[in-house]
């Protein structure tokens, strides 16, 4: 078994390359957002409580739509989908970054866009996860979706797996009940 990152994917492919790259500056803007908006909350209201809403305001559409966006990208053009739901979380984004140099200092506002780009991830999410599948060889296809930024990012740098797997072996292994 190896240890290093299959990147195969990324050297085949200059599309999944891209779809790759753009998914990996989404992730990291997306991730900064969470960060400033949880220091926001905290700022407007230094309430442990509001801060952990802000986590249910995420939760509740990505649970929610996540179902809404699975049905949905069998239904329509799947690239269009996610165009459509990425420009969606980038007007949020844009909405939230006012909000915040604007001083509005409303939770309720915040609140509705955290859900708001919460809901327009979860429904391109579905139709994201299909793109290895259309740009990479058929041999690729795992070590792409693995890699993919949409999924965990760990298992990405373990390389391949022995069949039936999600680990390498002797890495993580299931509780096992005890003998005592």
């Amino acid at each position: 078994m190896t240890l290093l990152l299959d990147t195969r994917p990324l050297r085949s492919s200059a599309p999944f390359r891209r779809v790759w790259a753009g998914g990996v500056l989404s992730t990291v803007g997306a991730q900064l957002a969470v960060v400033a908006v949880l220091q926001q909350t905290w700022e407007l209201t230094a309430d442990p409580v509001a801060v952990g809403a802000i986590g249910l305001a995420q939760a509740i559409p990505m649970i929610v739509f996540g179902q809404v966006g699975g049905a949905l990208a069998d239904a329509v053009d799947r690239r269009r989908l996610v165009l459509v739901t990425t420009l969606g979380q980038m007007v949020v984004a844009a909405l939230l970054a006012a909000q915040a140099f604007a001083g509005i200092g409303s939770l309720a506002l915040l609140l509705g866009l955290v859900a708001l780009q919460s809901a327009g991830g979860a429904l391109g999410a579905p139709a994201r996860r299909t793109f290895a599948a259309r740009l990479l060889p058929t041999d690729q296809v795992a070590p792409g979706s693995r890699c993919s930024p949409s999924a965990s990012s760990s298992p990405c740098w373990w390389g391949r797996r022995s069949p039936g797997s999600s680990w390498p072996d002797g890495v993580w292994a299931p509780a096992t009940p005890s003998t005592r």
